[in-house]
């Protein structure tokens, strides 16, 4: 009796761990859906819930719950390889060869900081301020200086042969220019016939409105010295206002047309008169032209 009992009592030990085996087997996770949300439920077998019901074997609801998370994941990466790409292309793209020149140029403008050398555009300021100063422009071409020295000769004594009456008039002058507009002349004037003569000698400030092209002037001292004529003092005062226009060619070469007026107030009319009469060419009223050359600038 007792024998049995034991028996029959083993063979129930044995056989629970195969009866709780298979019934977990029967057990299966699914996913219920709250709101959208997807959360993992354990179901026994002919369990139904949110409209899912197991029964049987559990093995196809189990397998087409793995293939709805990979596809799931699939589309997270996707999504995940999208977000990245549109980030790609929102970066603006630098070429390589910028990148390259941007940093030959920083290393160019180093070197250059640490050895001192100068820039091109520092280079080119400087020749221009340089080349202003010396009168030449920054290709290499002369320009026009504003302070030049020159001289000139009047070639209008050619018209004495005819209408100076045996007397001529020979007249050179010296010129500065002070400032773009203003010049200083030193006219030296010899006046001659067969027995006598005059030397004269002057200081003229000569303007120019515009720079360059038509001036006037007049006479700020002029004195004259005579010899070898009785009629005429020794020491005579005289003045003039010129006027007339200069035109500048080649290698600071001009040509000068002008007209001199002496003693346009009448002030030393007396002096003038006794002039004419021992003197025929030299009258009110003369043309000159000036030929000379600004031969330094400074």
């Amino acid at each position: 009796m007792y024998r049995r009992l034991i028996v029959i009592a083993l063979c129930l030990i044995a056989f629970l761990p195969i009866v709780g085996a298979s019934g977990a087997s029967e057990k299966v996770m699914v996913s219920k859906t709250n709101g959208g949300e997807a959360l993992p439920t354990v179901l026994e077998a002919g369990e139904t819930t949110g409209g899912v019901s197991v029964t049987g074997d559990p093995a196809p609801a189990l397998a087409e719950t793995i293939e709805d998370a990979e596809a799931q994941a699939e589309v997270d990466n996707i999504v995940e390889s999208g977000n990245s790409e549109e980030k790609a292309a929102s970066v603006p793209f630098v070429p390589e060869e910028d990148t390259e020149a941007k940093a030959e140029a920083e290393t160019d403008a180093d070197v250059k900081a640490e050895t001192g050398t100068k820039t091109e555009a520092e280079v080119k300021v400087e020749t221009g301020a340089d080349a202003e100063a010396l009168g030449t422009s920054e290709k290499g071409g002369k320009t026009r200086s504003k302070r030049r020295l020159g001289a000139a000769v009047d070639l209008g004594v050619v018209q004495d042969i005819f209408l100076g009456g045996g007397s001529y008039n020979l007249a050179i002058d010296l010129r500065a220019m002070v400032t773009e507009d203003f010049q200083i002349r030193v006219p030296v004037t010899l006046v001659g016939n067969r027995r006598s003569f005059m030397e004269e000698v002057g200081l003229q400030l000569v303007y120019y409105p515009w720079g360059r092209g038509p001036f006037f002037g007049i006479s700020m001292f002029q004195i004259g010295f005579t010899q070898g004529s009785s009629e005429l003092e020794r020491v005579i005062n005289l003045n003039e206002v010129v006027l007339g226009w200069t035109f500048e060619f080649g290698p600071g070469l001009f040509v000068e047309p002008s007209l001199s007026i002496r003693d346009p107030s009448g002030t030393f009319s007396e002096e003038y008169s006794r002039i004419k009469g021992a003197f025929p060419c030299y009258t009110t009223f003369r043309a000159r032209i000036n030929f000379g050359w600004y031969f330094w600038g400074f």
